[in-house]
């Protein structure tokens, strides 16, 4: 199957007729949501950062990210829900595996590495196309997929005192649907449903008293807990030109508090516990120009409102405690996040690409913490897709560099920081394998 320009898709599409498109719709978004529920109930969510620079899916994720203007698989779920509309009804089942690089040595002690077990990350997402009147095209979407998350985990001991494992992260079923309005204006939009999730151990002296710079004697325990929020994403395509398009994207922030009943565990006793998880609103803005059948380029660039993460508040039950001794300051700033990528498709059956972020921190210096690490990243990805027919496999290598500012050095924070003493630059590893069809 040879990829096509926009503008060729869209004229072959009205050829469609309109019972054969509707059955074929049906049976694509009823294969999809079957495959998404099932991925969903299986395997567990565990996500590398809070962010995720190079995106989800293996094509998406091969071109750097950058996928707000090309939405052209049912990943547009994600990506911009307008896109949904300009492509057959689709379907796409992947998995990620993140593989997290991080060292850190306390001040007066000795190296503290780092380390993850990469588990799988699903995603799974399908979209079906109808008409609904004289060549207009409306279609539905369903995405299940971990939009956000940080999973770490210190092994060695002993250790100096701060969390030594943590999990947060969230995981998203997303209904969307989009409008042709008319043959060069799209619009999409999306009810977001998170599920999120936080855990920590932390080792002190005792359940408030901490300081990194003192060895652990205790272990403070917070188990797993869950909670669910709720939030949108809207989208607009415009294609000014054919083969020119410019996509954006806004998604809102979810606020989810987690709880659980018995989950902290300190000092011999329980109690039930909660805690407030503000995951951050964004906005996306891209550029695609599909130079010839063969050529694809795309540009985007990123917002992330981090800076509404100001402080992680653990609200322990019936432990009467001034709030500000239950409370961890976060005080993070806005992101921004830059993607070009490149599409090449040298025979009918292969497609190859390539991509470059660049993803500024979150994390102020003096409150990078031994679990919380963040600094300016560069990313260089690399994809390739197999196609038969209506059937394609995709895959996508994607690696995570940092500290771009101090040149990948380490850098020694002050004693008057969260966790004072040398962190190194970390990076990440992420790989992604997805199958998709088209109906």
């Amino acid at each position: 199957m040879t990829m096509s320009p926009r503008g060729s898709s869209r004229q072959s599409r009205s050829a469609l007729a309109p019972h054969g498109a509707v059955r074929r719709a049906l049976l694509g978004g009823a294969t999809s949501f079957i495959l998404a529920v099932v991925l969903f109930w299986t395997f567990p969510a565990r996500a590398g950062g809070f962010t995720r620079a190079t995106g989800i899916g293996a094509r998406a994720s091969g071109m750097g990210g950058g996928f707000a203007a090309v939405a052209s698989d049912a990943s547009a779920v994600f990506y911009n829900p307008a896109g949904l509309v300009t492509i057959p009804s689709d379907v796409l089942v992947g998995s990620e595996l993140v593989f997290i690089i991080r060292k850190y040595q306390p001040s007066g002690g000795e190296m503290e590495k780092a380390s993850t077990v990469p588990l799988p990350l699903p995603y799974a997402f399908g979209s079906a196309r109808f008409l609904v009147g004289q060549g207009i095209h409306m279609a539905l979407g369903l995405g299940i997929y971990a939009s956000q998350g940080g999973a770490i985990e210190y092994k060695q001991r002993p250790i100096t005192e701060g969390i030594v494992k943590s999990r947060v992260g969230l995981y998203e079923f997303v209904p969307a649907v989009a409008l042709e309005l008319s043959r060069r204006v799209h619009v999409g939009a999306s009810l977001r449903i998170g599920l999120g999730f936080f855990s920590v151990n932390r080792g002190c002296g005792d359940l408030l008293s901490c300081n990194q710079g003192r060895m652990a004697q205790t272990f403070t325990v917070l188990d797993t807990m869950y909670g669910v929020g709720f939030g949108y994403a809207l989208g607009i395509l415009v294609e000014p030109f054919d083969g020119f398009t410019v996509g954006a994207t806004y998604h809102s922030n979810i606020n989810v508090t987690a709880r659980g009943n018995g989950a902290l565990h300190a000092g011999g006793a329980t109690y039930d516990t909660s805690v407030r998880l503000p995951f951050p609103q964004s906005v996306r803005l891209g550029l695609a120009y599909r130079i010839n059948p063969k050529w694809l380029v795309a540009f985007q660039a990123d917002w992330v409102d981090n800076s509404s993460f100001q402080e992680l508040f653990v609200d322990v039950k019936k432990v009467h405690l001034p709030r500000s001794l239950m409370t961890t300051q976060m005080d993070w700033v806005d992101s921004y996040a830059v993607h070009a990528g490149v599409e090449f498709q040298p025979l009918s059956w292969l497609q190859v690409r390539w991509g470059i972020v660049y993803d500024s921190s979150a994390i102020k210096l003096q409150y990078r913490s031994r679990d919380l690490e963040d600094a300016e990243k560069i990313g260089f990805d690399a994809g390739v897709s197999f196609l038969f027919g209506r059937w394609r496999i995709e895959a996508s290598l994607d690696t995570m560099m940092g500290d771009v500012a101090n040149g990948f050095k380490s850098v020694t924070v002050p004693q008057s920081a969260l966790a004072p003493g040398k962190h190194y630059p970390g990076g990440a590893v992420y790989t992604h394998l997805a199958a998709g069809a088209r109906f």
